[in-house]
């Protein structure tokens, strides 16, 4: 998981799901709904990596999404 400076939240290099927290964090969410947030966030992660298996894979590389 990789947090980027505009608070985007990118879960995994392979897969196109993120969690956009600033403008969660800028309506006052409270820190248990952020816990849950989170907690979701990382329940949708793959358990593993294929990279090498389908080097397609990879959505972004890790110098494109900062953190």
């Amino acid at each position: 998981m990789r947090l980027s400076v505009d608070g985007t939240l990118y879960l995994c290099l392979g897969q196109d799901d993120k969690i956009e927290l600033r403008s969660l964090l800028r309506a006052g969410i409270s820190d248990e709904e952020l816990k849950a947030v989170l907690t979701d966030a990382i329940a949708l992660k793959p358990e593993k990596h294929e990279f090498k298996d389908k080097p397609d894979q990879v959505v972004r590389l890790m110098s494109m999404t900062g953190g």
